[in-house]
């Protein structure tokens, strides 16, 4: 059990209920003017961090703020980065360097700038041939059938995935339950058998490099740890822009004058994609845990305790982004955001779903202008777990 002193704002802070999920603004903004540094009594302990320069220094120091996750081995001063710990940790994001840094490396490769002009080309593919089923309908549901069914096929194909298995793997959020285990198994036991068929076949593509990857230059990573980062990069960008694109467009339905502007202005709209993740992260919160005894904010952080940095919070934090709470689709600093988190885990496929997002919101305005979302029948996310948003967004248009 960690320790505190004496003296610090205790909250019970629950980020995984319907609470938070119902009130999370109204929870930020008081952790944001009162507990910018709280102590959580909920799952064993933990900090909550708020402010925007406390959250980024926690990101980008991993000497002293560890993604590690021993839980499972028996050891609670390296629990992971979710709280309460995941019983099957992801190699990849709960590991520091420099097993990070080469387990990073395999993939990095695949998102240069020569890559993602194929991926992007492959998202703007994705696009249209999803949109071109729907136009003919006058009727979608934005979530299931647009915003989680394209990303899915362009993350599968950068992964080496077949796109066309998108279902299969679209619905990560439910790997984050413990009776949900045997699926998530389940999906592992499909990408080893990619990653056995790509070691005698290997592609341009991201299980490729995983398949034939050795570990220190040796021996061949494990499998099924290979099969772990396979798993991160293909639902990856799942949950997340499925998330983004679906607040961006009930908010944009909200707001017609803003919608209407960026019809006829697209090249309005990348900065407006920064402002929707500022205003939206889809995740909110990622925790770290302390390695040394460390001041922050004026309270004192114990070797072994975990601190969850709130991603919400800190990207409406007035020092950093003036007037916070009101959208400015042309927000000079929008891209100073935390949505994708900073320093040695940020998220690697950023810049992609930078376009990914930008072309899907233009080219919706573009084919489907005067979509009206049926409030009826819309549902949020019972919880946040792991990402904000929508969980139906049913709509209808003129059909074309």
């Amino acid at each position: 059990m960690a320790t505190v002193e004496a003296g610090p704002p205790t909250i019970s802070y629950d980020h995984n209920g319907a609470d938070y999920a119902r009130r999370y603004e109204a929870i930020a903004r008081e952790l944001l003017a009162d507990k910018p540094v709280a102590w959580s009594d909920t799952y064993d302990g933990f900090w909550v961090v708020s402010r925007y320069a406390d959250v980024k220094r926690i990101a980008e120091n991993w000497q002293l703020f560890s993604s590690e996750n021993r839980a499972h081995e028996g050891d609670m001063t390296r629990r992971g980065i979710v709280v309460p710990p995941l019983p099957f940790p992801p190699p990849l994001n709960e590991s520091d360097p420099p097993v990070h840094t080469r387990r990073r490396m395999i993939e990095a490769p695949y998102f240069t700038p020569k890559h993602l002009r194929r991926w992007q080309e492959a998202a703007k593919d994705y696009t249209r041939l999803v949109l071109d089923e729907i136009v003919v309908r006058g009727e979608v549901e934005l979530i299931g059938e647009l915003c989680l069914r394209i990303p899915a096929m362009t993350t599968l194909h950068v992964g080496g995935v077949d796109p066309h298995d998108w279902e299969l793997y679209a619905h990560s959020e439910r790997y984050f339950a413990g009776d949900d285990a045997a699926v998530y198994g389940q999906v592992i036991d499909r990408l080893v058998a990619i990653l056995l068929e790509r070691r005698d076949h290997p592609r341009e593509d991201v299980a490729s490099a995983l398949a034939r990857a050795t570990v220190v230059g040796e021996e061949p990573m494990d499998l099924r740890v290979a099969a772990g980062m396979l798993h991160t990069i293909v639902t990856g960008g799942f949950d997340t822009a499925m998330s983004l694109l679906g607040n961006a467009l009930e908010w944009l339905e909200r707001n017609p004058e803003a919608r209407e502007d960026l019809r006829q202005h697209p090249e309005k709209m990348a900065n407006a994609v920064e402002e929707f993740l500022r205003q939206f992260p889809p995740v909110h919160h990622i925790a770290r845990n302390v390695v040394a005894d460390i001041e922050l904010g004026g309270q004192m952080l114990r070797a072994g305790d975990q601190v969850l940095m709130q991603f919400y919070a800190a990207n409406h934090d007035p020092e950093k982004f003036p007037d916070p709470w009101a959208f400015q689709l042309d927000r000079a600093n929008a891209r100073d955001h935390m949505a994708y988190s900073a320093g040695n885990h940020r998220c690697l496929g950023a810049p992609l779903a930078r376009v990914e997002m930008t072309h899907i919101l233009n080219e919706v305005l573009r084919r489907m202008p005067d979509y009206r979302i049926d409030r009826d029948r819309a549902q949020r996310f019972e919880i946040f777990r792991p990402v904000h948003g929508w969980a139906r967004l049913p709509a209808t248009f003129a059909p074309r």
